[in-house]
């Protein structure tokens, strides 16, 4: 219990630093982040009818490392909500509320390359329905959960074999960039999130500390923080896809009693916009501040590991014997 008693005074201990910081902070309300939309570093963001459809765009995925092989199932799909005076009056899915799994093997992937390839896999599923999703809804606003940018992490090396894969979703973000520019919001919302862009841009000089944590102590409910590019300089990926839109971000709380969220939009000619759409959707529960039509998304994509069993089973008997687990997976003796 003593390990655990220290652990509690280091938790207690970062927070009250945390809470010291962003109080100077607020009470000064001012910053120095290059690019930024607003002088104040927190302002308010009211909540409104909403009058207008909103498309989310979730996928599911199972991953299963065998000997030799890959496997990976998921699926991806979108949920249109229509609304008016803010009351939901239809809502439609594509293809179809459940969709029927996605299969993918691939053999010879080291450690990395097998996690980088079903990041991939997802967002290609993901990005491809968002794509027909534009074209058969035509929304106001598209919600992608998850950043519009490939992640550091979701990068292979030239040389990989996967690296091709990274092209096709660099292409495909692209599309959907340009579907999106002249008549819907493309908006990524970031559940969790362990980006430091906002404490380093702001010169907190503290290595444990994420934006998500800072801007939960900086932030009132109804208050977000200024807009700021996504990077401080463009990484290769950004500059390519910057020729189609750019990135930017901010926190909101929509909640006393939940966390902020991180969102991404595209462009900046309707930055003043995309806050109050946020606000207003994450308005209808105090205990999870998260727009309705995602939370739809994320519960019809969700995938049963029976699913991956069932395939295994399926090709088990295809092979006429059973797939060998890792070595690590078929320990005999816990």
């Amino acid at each position: 219990m003593a390990e655990l008693s220290e652990i509690a005074y280091a938790i207690k201990s970062s927070e009250e630093k945390i809470k010291n910081i962003a109080r100077k902070l607020r009470e000064s309300n001012k910053h120095s982040i290059n690019g930024a939309f607003e002088k104040d570093l927190y302002l308010t963001t009211n909540a409104s009818d909403i009058n207008y459809s909103v498309c989310a765009i979730d996928g599911g995925l199972l991953a299963e490392r065998l000997h030799g092989v890959d496997i990976l199932i998921g699926k991806a799909l979108a949920v249109n909500f229509k609304y008016s005076n803010s009351k939901l009056l239809s809502y439609t899915y594509f293809p179809q509320k459940f969709p029927p799994p996605t299969l993918d093997a691939r053999f010879g992937l080291d450690e990395h390359e097998s996690q980088v390839h079903a990041s991939l896999f997802r967002l290609k599923m993901e990005i491809k329905t968002a794509i027909d999703a534009i074209e058969n809804f035509l929304p106001d606003v598209l919600l992608f959960d998850g950043s519009l940018l490939p992640l550091p992490n979701d990068i292979p090396k030239k040389d990989s074999i996967i690296y091709p894969e990274y092209a096709e979703v660099l292409a495909l973000y692209a599309k959907l960039y340009e579907g999106c520019k002249n008549n819907c919001a493309l908006i990524g919302v970031i559940k969790d999130t362990r980006s430091k862009r906002l404490v380093n841009a702001l010169g907190i000089n503290e290595p444990d500390l994420s934006d998500s944590r800072f801007a939960n102590f900086l932030l009132k409910k109804g208050e977000r923080t200024c807009i700021f590019p996504y990077a401080e300089e463009d990484t290769p990926t950004i500059a390519e896809l910057k020729k189609h839109g750019e990135v930017y971000c901010f926190y909101i709380k929509s909640s006393e009693r939940d966390l902020p969220l991180r969102i991404e939009f595209l462009n900046g000619n309707n930055a003043k916009e995309i806050p109050e759409i946020i606000r207003s959707l994450s308005s209808i529960s105090e205990n999870y501040a998260y727009p309705a039509a995602l939370i739809e998304a994320d519960l019809c994509a969700a995938m049963d590991p029976k699913e991956m069993e069932n395939i295994k089973s399926k090709l088990s008997i295809l092979l006429g014997s059973s797939l060998r687990p890792l070595r690590r997976d078929a320990r005999p003796f816990r």
